[in-house]
């Protein structure tokens, strides 16, 4: 815990992982800043920690990563990660919950890691052609996010990431870049099946606010229902 405290990294050196190792098993770290190191936190060892209300600012790498279990990430400021992501999940089971991501370098945030929860976090600003929210993994629910102005899509589904839910989102502005195959919700793999997109609004974003380039034909690969839109392809998405 470093309470009201403040981590700042020289990074002249280039040594060092993060401003904080988390390790062992159900750690917790609350409050304070950590400011110019490599990454902000890194969680590892058996997992079960707790990561609330800290600002991590001006990280080269990435804000957070997490190659532990069955975390809770929750209420943090993470401010301009230089080239990499806000949050990187690579563990299995945790919960990103009410977070502020802005100006990552990369994804605002990564899910690498299956069971993951994603919810009622504020994602702005992505840039260096990367998404606010990108999947790469299944079982994940992502859920009541606002998710706006970056770069590539607002929510991304990659290739081969199946089973996931995505469900009351509000994207918007999202495909600063101008890209044709880009969008607010996009499921931009081709092999991507039993995937649920329901209930989101998504608004003003380039080129689609929809995008399913596994099923141009609607068949039901995936199901979309209930969501609010102006623009879609296949234009048969709901």
């Amino acid at each position: 815990m470093i309470a009201d405290g403040e981590i700042i990294c020289d990074t002249a050196s280039q040594h060092g992982i993060a401003g904080i190792l988390v390790n062992g098993f159900s750690g917790l770290v609350a409050g304070g800043t950590i400011t110019n190191c490599p990454d902000g936190l890194n969680l590892e060892g058996d997992g079960f920690h707790i990561i609330e209300d800290i600002k991590i600012l001006s990280s080269p790498r990435e804000g957070i990563v997490i190659d532990s279990d069955s975390n809770t990430i929750v209420r943090n400021h993470i401010i301009d990660t230089g080239n990499d992501d806000g949050i990187d999940i690579r563990g299995d089971n945790n919960k990103i919950l009410q977070n502020y991501i802005e100006s990552a370098g990369d994804q605002g945030i990564t899910i690498n890691g299956k069971f993951t929860l994603v919810d009622l976090n504020y994602i702005v600003g992505s840039f260096d052609g990367d998404s606010g929210i990108q999947i790469n993994a299944d079982y994940t629910t992502v859920s009541q996010n606002f998710v706006t102005n970056n770069w590539s899509n607002g929510i991304q589904i990659s290739e081969g990431s199946s089973n996931n839910i995505v469900i009351q989102n509000f994207t918007t502005k999202n495909g600063t870049s101008g890209l044709s195959d880009r969008a607010g919700i996009n499921i931009s793999g081709f092999n991507n099946t039993n995937n649920q997109i329901t209930g989101n609004t998504s608004l003003d974003n380039n080129a689609f606010d929809l995008q399913d380039l596994s099923d141009l034909n609607c068949t039901g690969k995936n199901t979309w229902t209930g969501n609010i839109f102006k623009t879609s392809n296949p234009g048969c998405l709901k």
